[in-house]
């Protein structure tokens, strides 16, 4: 019938990228190709996250806060108390796009921040995760905000539960340091951060 065909349709976005979850341990020969791979990819999601830095200090009129079609000022997303901060899209066309790049990076740094075989790709991944941090408070939503916590939170708990006696350890050392990584996020993007609780306020 046309209501089981819709569904079945509907289910393909879900069960078509299964398949991945198998084939993806294959196309690296070595965890170091692994590493390099994700390291590259962190490094390209520096820059989004930096524009994203600098479209927050900018007015929702700027022509840096415009969406992919042509629209008014009205038609820009603002939050705060007085929706004077424009709601971050970095380099996609629109919110949603960035609060997914957002929750993806975090899950792609937070396995090398904590087991990286480099201290300096374990730092680089910290650096991505507190820059998407940020650009997570200056979307003006919560939900990137609480994935992020709960997709390094998630990792740190299997680290705990299936890693090696090293590795725990070693977890638990970076999971005070990102605790000090989150506090000087939330520091260094306080506007962000007090614009989204502003903003609850004024709506509840």
């Amino acid at each position: 019938s046309d209501v089981c065909s819709s569904d079945l349709i509907g289910l393909k976005p879900y069960l078509f990228y299964l398949p991945l979850v198998y084939l993806t341990q294959f196309a690296f020969r070595s965890r170091r190709e692994l590493e390099i791979s994700l390291i590259c990819f962190l490094v390209l999601a520096l820059p989004v996250f930096l524009l994203g830095a600098f479209q927050f200090t900018q007015s929702p009129d700027s022509v840096w806060n415009k969406y992919a079609h042509e629209g008014s000022e009205d038609s820009v997303a603002s939050f705060g108390q007085e929706n004077e901060y424009a709601r971050i899209t970095a380099t996609f066309s629109y919110i949603t796009g960035l609060a997914t790049y957002i929750l993806f990076v975090g899950a792609m740094a937070a396995p090398l921040a904590l087991f990286g075989a480099k201290v300096v790709w374990r730092w680089l991944s910290f650096a991505a995760i507190v820059l998407a941090l940020g650009n997570a408070c200056m979307s003006g939503s919560r939900g990137p905000v609480v994935g992020l916590g709960l997709l390094v939170g998630g990792f740190w708990l299997v680290s705990q539960f299936f890693g090696q006696a090293a590795e725990r350890k070693r977890a638990l050392f970076y999971v005070l340091v990102a605790a000090v990584g989150v506090v000087a996020a939330v520091s260094v993007f306080e506007r962000a951060a007090q614009a989204i609780k502003r903003s609850e306020e004024h709506t509840s």
